[in-house]
């Protein structure tokens, strides 16, 4: 299959799940309370059958605290988003060589779990290996740098704009301007 013809099957079947997980929850939203409601209801609780998901998403949240999930598979932090993909798993992983991003941020995938980082700062990385995609839509000039474990060592510098794919495993911190 050609990839662009390949990411747009792919972006289908994510919309339609989001779609789908979206009826659930305006479903369980219309339905009578069964059970207490939590005393934060700003937090985002997964509908029933989407155990695997909320793992993965549960996964995210601890390795990086301070998160606020969102949707399904949506977490909003200070200065980046989290989104994880539900079609993911080791055993069906594709390489995606292109990603679309938004003006203004610089995205990537990591295993099926895509940072959207829109704010200047230096993010700890956790669990990152492999080749990821990725997407520098910052302002023309803007210059995202990994460093290596020790914090100073530069493993990776990308000059906005482009994108391309790249081994993430020696990425332990991440400066996206």
């Amino acid at each position: 299959m050609e990839p662009k013809r390949r990411e747009c099957t792919i972006m289908k079947r994510r919309m339609s799940a989001i779609l789908a997980l979206a009826g659930v929850i305006a479903l369980m939203a219309s339905a009578p309370a069964q059970a207490s409601v939590a005393a934060d209801s700003a937090a985002y609780s997964a509908p029933a059958g989407a155990a695997d998901l909320q793992k993965r998403v549960d996964e995210v949240l601890a390795t990086y605290p301070g998160g606020t999930q969102v949707s399904a598979t949506e977490i909003k932090y200070n200065g980046y988003n989290v989104t994880v993909d539900p079609y993911y798993s080791e055993k069906s992983r594709s390489t995606i060589n292109a990603i679309s991003c938004p003006e203004w941020k610089f995205c990537i995938i990591v295993r099926g779990t895509r940072f959207d980082f829109w704010q200047c700062g230096t993010y700890p990385l956790y669990n990152w290996w492999d080749l990821a995609p990725y997407n520098n839509n910052q302002s023309t000039n803007t210059t995202a740098v990994a460093y290596g474990q020790n914090g100073t060592t530069v493993v990776f510098t990308h000059t906005a704009k482009g994108s391309g794919s790249v081994n993430v495993s020696p990425w332990w911190y991440f400066k996206p301007c």
